[in-house]
């Protein structure tokens, strides 16, 4: 038999489960082993102490109290708030409790602030302009530019008793560029413009000028600003300018997905036939119809309220069954 199977005799010893056989296999054992007598000695000794402890009779008054101190627990806990709601308590109980010191480091860190941008900040030096008499040069070539739109004037010396003034101002004018169509500098302030300007006989204008071009420029830029615009511009005028560009483009997926948006959210009744005309047009060109785009004709011809739409829409299934 293994040591360890002797400690555990030892354990049952003290509890009397032991057989006989074991009992004299213990016995034969603890006269050799010095470790199993000490177990054995120091089990005993704490079956004694154990023994020696009576139960505690538990009375009705100290029943109650345990049961009122639990239920006081339970209510603490539940009122406890949860993680976060945890560390929003202790802020607020910080700041509560100690605003006076954070309100102090708020004031110093503004304070700061303001000594550091009064005494670091440097604006951007204004252009020294002075006038040598020349109407090319310095305040006459500017002041005498009617394009020129001058405004936020702010006086740095306004003693005028050696005769002259200092002072600073902003002027805002107009640049003039000349070039061909084609060059990307002006396809980029074109595509700016379409995308961009808060006016929309601007936006109308530059799509014209584009239009107004034979062969327009294919670029992808102009392209993806076309799109944009003929689905998402605000301005009836100008989507429909956009989309009478966007027809030159060479048909594909991301087109006809353009045509199938107006078709069905454009609130322009006549914006919605040229773009059912124009899917038209590119499935006689050999396009087809999918499921999907022949859903949407089925949508049309039940709900659109422009009669002529509707219409359209059941010929164009009659001619795809």
């Amino acid at each position: 038999m293994e040591h360890r199977n002797f400690e555990e005799l030892v354990h049952l010893s003290v509890f009397g489960e032991l057989k006989k056989t074991e009992r004299v296999l213990l016995e034969a054992h603890l006269s050799e082993c010095v470790d199993c007598r000490e177990e054995l000695e120091s089990l005993l000794k704490l079956k004694s102490i154990l023994n020696k402890n009576r139960s505690v009779e538990v009375d009705d008054k100290l029943l109650n109290e345990a049961r009122m101190e639990l239920r006081s627990a339970i209510r603490r806990e539940k009122s406890k708030p949860d993680f976060l709601g945890g560390i929003l308590f202790s802020v607020k109980s910080l700041l509560v409790q100690n605003y006076k010191p954070v309100l102090s480091g708020l004031t110093l860190l503004i304070f700061g602030l303001l000594l550091g941008y009064l005494f670091f900040y440097q604006p951007a030096d204004p252009v020294l302009l002075t006038d040598n008499g020349s109407p090319n040069n310095g305040v006459s070539s500017v002041l005498n530019s009617n394009d020129v739109r001058i405004s936020n004037v702010r006086f740095l010396d306004q003693d005028v008793s050696d005769g002259e003034v200092e002072f600073v101002f902003e002027a805002i004018r107009p640049m003039r560029i000349k070039g061909r169509i084609d060059d990307e500098n002006i396809k980029n302030i074109l595509t700016y413009s379409i995308l961009n300007d808060d006016n929309p006989g601007t936006r109308l204008n530059t799509l014209s000028l584009i239009n107004s071009k034979e062969s327009p420029s294919m670029d992808m830029e102009i392209k993806s600003a076309v799109l944009d615009v003929v689905m998402y511009d605000e301005n009836t005028g100008v989507r429909r300018e956009a989309f009478k560009l966007l027809t030159k483009f060479p048909y594909d997926e991301e087109i006809k997905q353009t045509y199938l948006y107006v078709l069905m959210n454009d609130s322009s009744s006549s914006m919605r036939i040229d773009a059912m005309k124009a899917l038209v047009d590119a499935g006689k060109g050999g396009y087809k119809f999918s499921p999907d785009d022949l859903s949407v004709f089925k949508e049309k011809m039940r709900t659109d309220e422009n009669n002529y739409i509707r219409y359209y829409a059941k010929t164009v299934l009659q001619e795809n069954k």
